[in-house]
């Protein structure tokens, strides 16, 4: 008959316990180990796998089988106002949205400075607009101003429309077209990137080293001063972020300018000019006869320099009304 006496009993019953809580700690200390890597790799918004990483860490493992993280609505934070955008893993402005809250937070706080001592109407014109990154947070900020977004591309022009009816907005209004100086209805090239590229708001009226996999579109010019939705009301800003066609698209929008002073916000890439000196001689002679002067936008320091674009430049740029406006 086999037997083992109590305390042999108690030695190997004692060596199951601490088998058991040694292999408890090793699983517990792989799992933070992983959960650690995944939320390490979630927050690089830069990564194809951005979703997949994230859900590693918040989906439920027996879950996981059933989730297409190639397809997602990320939340995004403003000023304590929550909204939401289509994304995908490669959605650059989307994805950066999602993890710091706003895209290009700088422009976003200087926009929201100078809209919210505005008057209780007026309308903010956003030509380039994107997916909305920019004009969605502020139209959830300011109800009662109206806001207009003109974008060329037809696929982001779609996820505009898109992103806008997800947040139930009815004070923006889209206009799908190409911004140019030309007469409405211009026939024109545009350079649409393909829907594989991180960025599609890369495209442009004007090839340049951005673009990579594209096509080229016919697409209808349009003159922001003919548009009747820019003239339904005071325009207080204009941002315009077209990849190279900045002047262009300024000369579209002189009377309006003229009409309203409002502040300008605009982009500016000297390696998109092959003759970056006369640009930037344009660029100035242009605000110069409407009376505007040039500053950069402010950063976390809070202070706005004076611009003159008499060299190399390339960044955001703040084009201000004399006083006497």
């Amino acid at each position: 008959m086999l037997y083992m006496h109590a305390e042999e009993f108690f030695t190997v019953e004692n060596k199951m316990v601490w088998w058991r809580r040694k292999k408890l700690k090793i699983e517990t200390l792989w799992f933070r180990m992983v959960k650690f890597f995944y939320s390490f790799q979630a927050n690089n918004y830069r990564k194809e796998n951005y979703f997949f990483n994230a859900t590693m860490v918040n989906v439920k493992e027996a879950n996981r089988k059933s989730i297409d993280p190639s397809d997602a609505i990320v939340k995004c934070s403003f000023k304590d106002k929550d909204y939401l955008l289509h994304s995908t893993p490669t959605s650059l402005i989307q994805n950066y949205a999602h993890k710091y809250g706003v895209w290009e937070p700088d422009l976003a706080n200087f926009i929201y400075c100078i809209l919210q001592n505005q008057s209780q109407s007026g309308l903010f014109i956003d030509i380039g607009a994107n997916v909305g990154a920019t004009t969605i947070p502020q139209a959830l900020n300011f109800p009662c101003l109206d806001f207009l977004c003109i974008e060329a591309h037809p696929t982001v022009f779609q996820a505009l429309k898109t992103n806008i009816k997800l947040n139930s907005l009815d004070n923006i209004c889209c206009v799908n077209g190409a911004v140019s100086n030309r007469a409405n209805g211009t026939k024109l090239k545009f350079y649409a990137q393909r829907s594989n590229a991180n960025n599609l708001g890369l495209s442009s009226l004007h090839l340049n080293d951005d673009i990579e996999d594209y096509d080229v579109l016919s697409v209808e010019s349009i003159k922001v001063d003919h548009l009747n939705e820019a003239n339904s009301a005071k325009v207080l800003m204009i941002k315009v972020d077209t990849q190279g066609s900045e002047l262009d698209v300024l000369q579209s929008c002189v009377n309006i300018i003229r009409q309203n002073h409002p502040i300008i916000l605009f982009e500016f890439e000297e390696r998109y000019h092959d003759n970056p000196q006369k640009m930037r001689k344009d660029i100035t002679k242009f605000f110069e006869e409407l009376n505007y002067k040039l500053y950069t936008v402010p950063k976390s320091e809070n202070v706005m320099f004076r611009l003159r674009l008499d060299n190399y430049y390339r960044g955001d740029v703040v084009a201000v009304p004399n006083k006497d406006h």
